[in-house]
């Protein structure tokens, strides 16, 4: 269930990718950008998000991913994102994955995004 973004977000999410893989600071750009689209864009954020998940080419890299992106795009947009969530960590595997490696902490996420984050990932 690939996310079809338009093509100047799919040539962020590959800048994005490189510059973890690569530390190539002339592509520090894309780690600004998907950090403020995250914060301000529930939707495109979300979209981002699920392609960099995809896209993820190591177990480290996704990692890099959920500790950025998926984790603020939770955090600030959770209460309209949560519906979505749970829908694509049932069918998802890469993605459930993903999101059984969300760090929720008490003070940065409401505890019922928590729950449901802990639910649909068996962790509770």
């Amino acid at each position: 269930m690939p996310t079809v973004l338009p093509e100047g977000d799919a040539h962020l999410v590959d800048a994005y990718l490189r510059h973890y893989a690569t530390g190539d600071q002339s592509l520090l750009w894309a780690f600004s950008e998907v950090n403020a689209i995250t914060f301000r864009q529930a939707e495109r954020g979300w979209n981002i998000a699920l392609a960099l998940i995809a896209a993820a080419p190591t177990d480290d890299a996704l990692g890099y991913v959920v500790a950025g992106p998926l984790e603020e795009v939770l955090e600030v947009h959770g209460n309209l994102l949560m519906d979505l969530v749970e829908e694509r960590a049932l069918v998802d595997a890469k993605f459930r994955n993903a999101l059984s490696r969300v760090v929720c902490f008490d003070d940065s996420m409401p505890s019922h995004i928590r729950d449901r984050i802990n639910r649909v990932t068996g962790r509770i």
